[in-house]
């Protein structure tokens, strides 16, 4: 796998213009987690989920957190579905 830097997401951000990016559900109540975007894709923030664990649970992070969740990934399958959603190619 190649290593994506946050420059690689925020070009992709910016031609896909998608909302958000639900990496899994709340083992709790199934509450979708997610990094969101502001409408020009120039801020990220993640979405921990419901009121389950904490009561805010929305706060801005970094391109570079993206890059490194993204990074840190080794199932294929995972990596595979990563690369569909961002338009990567591999």
């Amino acid at each position: 796998m190649n290593k994506k830097t946050r420059i690689d997401f925020q070009i992709a951000a910016f031609n896909n213009r998608p909302p958000k990016w639900i990496i899994h559900e709340c083992s709790m109540c199934r509450y979708p987690c997610a990094y969101l975007f502001d409408g020009n894709h120039e801020r990220v923030a993640y979405d921990s989920g419901c009121d389950c664990t904490r009561q805010t649970n929305i706060n801005e992070c970094s391109w570079d957190r993206l890059a490194e969740y993204y990074n840190m990934q080794t199932n294929q399958d995972y990596i595979k579905k990563m690369n569909e959603f961002w338009g990567f190619s591999e």
